[in-house]
């Protein structure tokens, strides 16, 4: 370390190491589950957005259709997702969630509350309710979208479906 120099304090350091541990946590779990990260994302999406087409989702996510369409194969086979022709354009196929879809949902929301206990289980509620809002702020101010986390750009082709 440069004499002097010490960025360990640093806001974007600790966001980034809170991050990468929050992420590393999540995927443990999902891997139990046999999902990864960008399966739980879409299920988050398709749930919060319900008759969304796949371009649509593709666009909001910001990860390239191509690549989505994988993800989406991979959760249609496994009967969590459903393809439907759009109300307005026959075209189009809208995304829904199947019975086992929203069965999945309310455990990855489970997950996702035992992690959020995890992470914040050293502050009181006051303290809590700022670390919230003042993260919200930022990610606003950064043009952050909820539940389109910035990694699914670089999102890769799927893995092999699990089992």
């Amino acid at each position: 370390m440069l004499q002097g120099v010490d960025h360990s304090r640093d806001v974007g350091v600790l966001l980034s190491q809170l991050g990468y541990h929050s992420a590393a946590l999540l995927a443990k779990q999902l891997s139990a589950m046999k999902l990864t990260p960008a399966h739980a994302g879409i299920i988050r999406a398709v749930a919060a957005r319900p008759g969304q087409c796949q371009q649509a989702l593709s666009s909001y996510l910001g990860v390239t259709a191509s690549r989505l369409v994988g993800y989406v194969d991979d959760l249609e086979r496994r009967g969590f997702v459903e393809r439907r022709r759009h109300e307005t354009d026959r075209r189009l196929h809208a995304l829904h969630l199947t019975e086992r879809g929203r069965e999945l949902m309310g455990r990855i929301s489970e997950l996702f509350d035992q992690r959020e206990r995890r992470l914040t289980a050293g502050l009181d509620p006051e303290q809590y309710d700022a670390l919230r809002d003042l993260l919200a702020t930022i990610a606003q101010e950064e043009g952050l979208k909820a539940l389109a986390h910035p990694a699914f750009r670089t999102l890769g082709e799927p893995a092999k479906p699990f089992g």
